[in-house]
């Protein structure tokens, strides 16, 4: 339902950021790369779009829920 249609449509905001830091960044492999490609999408998500901010506090609030259900949505949606 909504949350479902959240999840993707924050998804493919953070892929694009992903694919835009991945063009950004080449080089030697390292743990703090690997880090930064991680989270930096997350971080750019605030500023990126109007919903940025709103939709890393919606995220977190998902991550820390212990309900099966929003716990499976959170992992289907998590591809970046």
């Amino acid at each position: 339902g909504v949350l479902e249609a959240l999840m993707v449509m924050i998804r493919i905001e953070l892929e694009r950021l992903a694919l835009v830091n991945q063009e950004e960044t080449s080089g030697r492999r390292s743990l703090r790369r690997a880090f930064r490609k991680m989270l930096r999408p997350m971080v750019q998500l605030r500023n990126s779009q109007p919903w940025g901010a709103d939709a890393v506090r919606f995220l977190s609030r998902l991550v820390s829920e212990q309900d099966n259900d929003i716990t499976e949505l959170v992992n289907d949606n998590n591809s970046y």
